[in-house]
């Protein structure tokens, strides 16, 4: 370490030049480093590591060995930043933070590195060798503000911003990259141009503002291969289509759990094969979310073939009358059931969810399989149905949803005028 007697102004004076004569954040850390006699870690918001100095080399710290090994702080320091008052006030304090690391077991200096308004990332001074002075706390300030005025006072080159994956996917969501010039620029990204692919589009459920970096780092830590962007403060993540399912059960279930957790909620695109259809796929996997999460589906993962019924239904609402739609059977069957007190309609629509199996029907009703099988003998003879022919029950089943959404939107305040109903 050097002289500890070295005032403040010369060494901030020293790290200064370094700045303006265009030297990188690791050789402004290292002379720090030199000063403070612990180590230094600098990272951006996403807990992604841009340098570290001193951390010794064979210590199985387990938020040491992550940043070693990965290049990132674990998982769960991102959450505590993002989520915990405790290490989120970095961010917030115009002054470094003592605390007391529950992940790492040591006590850090930790402040926020920005640039203006701009706030890129934080750094943390360890105390490891020797414990920390109020001129180390002094010194570490002045380090952290220089160290984001390198980092967002630096304009990133053109060539290299073009040649990010974010910007790609992003300007072609804009419609900004088409034909032989988006076709470059995704082969820049390793993108396939054509390639079978799904979308998913993730956002809060109560439309609240977007935690990007926690959520997208997440993601990509459940979904190993895939790669995530931002767009619209909305998680966009391109999946490769393997066969007929696009996760591995086990793997769908933690993404399931997580978007639950964190109360959000995902709208999958049909698949596609042109990265010209981004667009399009792109506004499938919103409706279905927005559709899916209003009509109460079963999500949080909501696929656009699963609510195109609903989806055009929204588009007709002011243009018809979406009775004309319905198979006419199941409005005779619903008055019926409203003049003699029958359950006939309730009890087709879950044989019809219950994938035409009485006894699943039975169960989810709480009623004897016999009574499914009554029912079913009863609507045959007073109605004709025939629940072997596949028409007409996709007609009963799209018939339901279209009465649903009617029923939904009614209980919504939202005017319906069909007398029917």
């Amino acid at each position: 370490m050097k002289n500890k007697n070295s005032s403040i102004q010369s060494i901030l004076l020293s790290m200064y030049e370094k700045l303006v004569t265009g030297h990188e954040l690791k050789t402004i850390a290292q002379m720090a480093y030199e000063h403070l006699g612990n180590p230094l870690i600098a990272s951006d918001k996403s807990c992604r590591l841009l340098c570290s100095i001193g951390l010794p080399e064979d210590d199985e710290n387990p938020v040491w060995r992550s940043l070693r090994d990965e290049g990132y702080y674990p998982l769960e320091y991102l959450e505590a930043i993002t989520y915990n008052p405790k290490y989120s006030r970095i961010y917030t304090e115009t002054s470094p933070v003592l605390l007391e690391d529950d992940f790492s077991g040591h006590r850090c200096l930790t402040f926020k590195l920005a640039f203006g308004s701009a706030v890129i990332g934080f750094a943390q001074l360890v105390e490891l060798h020797r414990p920390i002075t109020a001129r180390d706390a002094e010194l570490f300030a002045a380090f952290c503000r220089i160290a984001g005025t390198a980092l967002c006072g630096k304009k990133p080159e053109e060539e290299a911003l073009k040649k990010s994956y974010e910007y790609v996917i992003d300007e072609i969501l804009k419609g900004n990259l088409r034909g032989d010039k988006m076709k470059d620029q995704l082969l820049a990204v390793n993108i396939e141009p054509k390639q079978p692919r799904c979308l998913f589009v993730v956002e809060r459920g109560d439309g609240g503002k977007l935690q990007t970096e926690y959520v997208r780092r997440s993601i990509e830590t459940i979904l190993r291969d895939s790669q995530c962007s931002v767009h619209s403060n909305k998680i966009v993540l391109l999946l490769k289509s393997r066969g007929t399912a696009l996760l591995p059960p086990d793997v769908r279930a933690r993404f399931k759990e997580f978007l639950t957790e964190n109360n959000l909620i995902c709208g999958g695109s049909n698949r596609f094969l042109s990265m010209n259809d981004l667009p399009s796929a792109y506004h499938q996997a919103v409706t279905a979310s927005r559709v899916g999460h209003q009509m109460a589906g079963k999500g949080p993962i909501f696929f656009m073939w699963e609510y195109a019924t609903y989806q055009m239904c929204d588009m007709l609402y002011d243009q018809c009358e979406l009775l004309d739609f319905c198979n006419p059977m199941i409005i005779m069957i619903r008055q019926y059931d409203e003049r003699s007190n029958t359950k006939f309609s309730e009890t087709l629509r879950e044989y019809i969810q219950s994938g035409c199996s009485p006894v699943k029907t039975a169960e989810n009703l709480g009623v004897h399989r016999n009574t499914i099988d009554y029912r079913l003998g009863r609507m045959k003879e007073l109605f004709g149905l025939n629940t072997d022919d596949p028409e007409m029950m996709f007609s009963f089943k799209q018939s339901f949803q279209i009465i649903y959404y009617i029923e939904k939107n009614r209980r919504e305040g939202k005017p319906y005028t069909e007398s029917q109903l």
